[in-house]
């Protein structure tokens, strides 16, 4: 018999990924009958699973993590097929060529997209594939194995981490160097601590002796000194570090070989790079926010109260308790008049005014009315967000505030 969905009451919804939604739904006393079904955005039911399952999203490779009670995990395909059976404590995302990093009775090994074990669980710990290269520890001790789990760099080392550029930061006799892949040394055993650089134009590298930090290139020459109390890579843009002494902060470059600013500031956000390549720097000074340019100097005034930090060009701002924006270039793009502003995701922002939520775009226009729904969750994913109706029923509702009907 053909069920009407629309009957019962939706609690449970994930984002849309891989075009593939997973929603759990009750009756509306909880008791007999649960459901767990996988979507498209079709609203057309793909797939259903057993109640007790907890799903987390599609990832990228259109493969879904599932739990049971038991908190043992599975692999499923895209048609609900498990590939694996509950058989692991673990299965970890963010591998390359679609492998995974899995646990099983305490011991680390990776499955592929299929569910077969590529490196069997026979390791203390490990992590996931970069380069071709993972690290693994056995007896005690860290080395890198290959894809065909031959073990390319010796298992000796204290610690190792994953293969960053063909250059793995390594710990022996109490003390962190770099290796090559071929495990020759690059730089010498003498640091507490190395964070190597993502970045490959800029090879400079975080390490720390003592209690204070400094950066050192790929030889192990000085580039700073070690005398500060912490230093971080800015994720979004090359040859940019935030720098911590006495409980301030300044912008180091290695772009131009020093500082962009004194030590005047209570926080520094992460860089955001805009359609020029530049980065700006969300700063705080006192009690205020303002945003800083790539050489350093003031693009807005400090006079925010809050800021949410640059997301698709745009940074939602909070000043004289209402909510607005501002662009890359300091320019306030959308009126302070909401009661709060939340970045969505596609271009899109949720908004609070006069006790409603709605949605607006970058150039304040309204796309959900305010007060049509009583409020949402997540953010947009693939056209879609999750929205409670008034009967107090969650949606997947469209930029057009239209709901999807599921099938």
């Amino acid at each position: 018999m053909k069920e009407n969905i629309h009957d019962w009451f939706l609690y449970y919804f994930n984002s849309f990924s891989c075009g593939k939604a997973i929603i759990k739904i009750s009756t509306p006393s909880f008791s007999k009958d649960p459901k767990t079904y996988c979507i498209n955005r079709n609203g057309e039911i793909l797939f259903t699973l057993k109640p007790d399952l907890f799903c987390y999203k599609f990832e990228e490779e259109n493969v879904l993590f599932v739990s049971d009670e038991s908190d043992k995990s599975a692999l499923f395909d895209q048609n609900g097929n498990n590939l694996t059976g509950f058989t692991y404590k673990h299965i970890m995302s963010g591998s390359e060529n679609g492998f995974f990093e899995v646990i099983k009775n305490g011991l680390h090994g990776h499955i592929d997209l299929n569910g077969k074990v590529i490196i069997p669980c026979i390791y203390e710990d490990g992590g996931y594939f970069s380069e071709g290269l993972a690290p693994v520890k056995k007896n005690g001790k860290w080395g890198m194995i290959d894809a065909t789990n031959t073990i390319i760099i010796p298992l000796i080392y204290e610690e190792c981490n994953i293969c960053n550029h063909n250059l793995i930061a390594a710990k022996k006799n109490g003390k962190f160097g770099i290796i090559d892949r071929f495990n020759n040394v690059i730089c010498d055993f003498k640091f507490d601590d190395i964070l190597l650089s993502s970045k490959r134009d800029y090879p400079q590298h975080i390490a720390k002796i003592g209690e204070k930090w400094g950066l050192i290139d790929k030889n192990s020459k000085t580039l700073l000194d070690f005398k500060y109390d912490n230093i971080d890579i800015f994720n979004d843009f090359n040859g940019y570090f935030l720098v911590k002494s006495d409980e301030k902060f300044a912008i180091y470059s290695c772009i131009l070989g020093g500082f962009l600013t004194g030590f005047e500031f209570d926080e520094i956000e992460d860089a955001f790079v805009g359609n020029d390549e530049c980065p700006t720097f969300p700063v705080k000074k006192g009690d205020k926010w303002g945003v800083l340019d790539s050489c350093g100097n003031s693009i807005t005034k400090f006079v925010y109260d809050y800021q949410d930090g640059f997301h698709e060009n745009l940074c939602v701002v909070k000043k004289n308790d209402k909510w607005g924006t501002i662009d890359i270039l300091g320019n306030e793009t959308i009126p302070f008049d909401y009661d709060r502003l939340f970045y969505s995701k596609e271009n899109l922002l949720i908004a609070e005014k006069n006790d409603y939520e709605g949605c607006i775009n970058k150039k304040n226009e309204t796309v959900i009315p305010f007060g049509k729904f009583g409020g949402y969750r997540h953010w947009f994913s693939e056209g879609f967000i999750s929205a409670i109706d008034r009967n107090g029923d969650w949606q997947y509702v469209d930029r057009n505030s239209e709901i999807l009907d599921i099938k």
